[in-house]
């Protein structure tokens, strides 16, 4: 037997980055932007759309704002527990090579803790590429400023995630059936979405738009009923779903301080979802703030060998996949 490689893992500078200042942090968006400002800016007629123009503007300007959510301990804890209980569903093994679409300031690479074999993102801001190629150093790891609707991987993978992405796509049925076809066959497909079904958190997301300039004027909830559809007719099967976050979700979203303090909350709240989500899933659905939906691209069917008794002409062709 060949002997294998260990994996290895670059230093992850999260911790050093979590005491910069805020001019430090600028910094070190800047000096990783200028070493890929040489590099041509993919197109993205796929994201024409104004809504995503306005979007990809914004992440932009907040990069560094938006990094410092998972610098904050507290949010830290909460957004680190939602990545878990969202790919868990899914599985995830060391062996796996994976794609996270949306991977803005890159820390889900680091949260996963080298529990993969290679790691991709993909975001559609400059600014927050430039973060996350700047914080994280793995050889196994890589980042790339791309418009899913245009990008072309040159390999598939074993898992594809989106945290908080999908409501953001312009066109959500062609953006599943493209994440489908780059999944192995077998491959897993899991996204996070903000979901409706619970009023109150409904209006406070409304609220929110309004006054918080860092949050998307676009944002939408995607009913689970909505997902689930979106996802068998891209052609997924095995859909799963599982409401996720109650009392942890404005940890996660917001930094609330003092530390001192928010960081137990938080951690307490983390440990109270994780009970819920496990016990009380009928319950759930209906006042969680998310819902994490999973899908499996079906495996290539192979054709089943040669009836002895069969004519020379008489061949067995496998059935086609007809998603592609």
């Amino acid at each position: 037997m060949a002997h294998k490689e260990p994996k290895t893992r670059g230093r992850c500078r999260v911790d050093d980055v979590a005491t910069l200042t805020r001019d430090d942090q600028a910094h070190a968006v800047q000096s990783s932007s200028n070493t890929s400002s040489n590099a041509a800016t993919p197109s993205r007629t796929g994201l024409s759309g104004e809504r995503l123009s306005r979007d990809r503007a914004l992440f932009d300007r907040i990069a560094s704002e938006y990094a410092r959510k998972d610098l904050h301990g507290p949010s830290r804890t909460a957004r680190q527990a939602r990545l878990q209980r969202t790919v868990e569903l899914a599985g995830l093994t060391s062996e796996a090579s994976i794609l996270e679409v949306g991977c803005g300031a890159g820390f889900a690479a680091h949260y996963l803790d080298g529990r993969f074999a290679t790691y991709t993102g993909i975001d559609y801001s400059d600014e927050l590429i430039a973060f996350a190629s700047h914080l994280e150093t793995a050889p196994n790891i890589v980042f790339k400023t791309a418009d899913l609707y245009e990008w072309q991987p040159g390999e598939s993978y074993d898992l594809i995630f989106a945290i908080g992405v999908l409501h953001h796509m312009p066109d959500i049925p062609r953006a599943l059936s493209i994440m489908r076809s780059m999944l192995k066959p077998g491959g897993y497909l899991v996204v996070n979405e903000p979901q409706p079904a619970n009023v109150v958190f409904h209006w406070l997301r409304k609220i929110r738009t309004k006054v918080d300039p860092s949050y998307s004027s676009d944002q939408e909830e995607l009913a689970e009923s909505e997902l689930v559809s979106n996802f068998e007719h891209a052609g997924f099967e095995e859909v799963r779903t599982r409401a996720q976050g109650l009392l942890s979700t404005p940890f996660a979203e917001v930094t609330l301080r003092p530390s001192a303090l928010t960081q137990p909350l938080s951690a307490l709240a983390c440990r109270v979802d994780a009970w819920l989500e496990d016990h009380v899933q009928f319950l759930l659905r209906t006042i969680a703030w998310n819902i994490i939906v999973t899908g499996r691209r079906a495996r290539e069917q192979i054709s089943p060998p040669l009836d002895s008794r069969a004519e020379p002409n008489d061949t067995h062709e496998p059935v086609p996949d007809s998603h592609g």
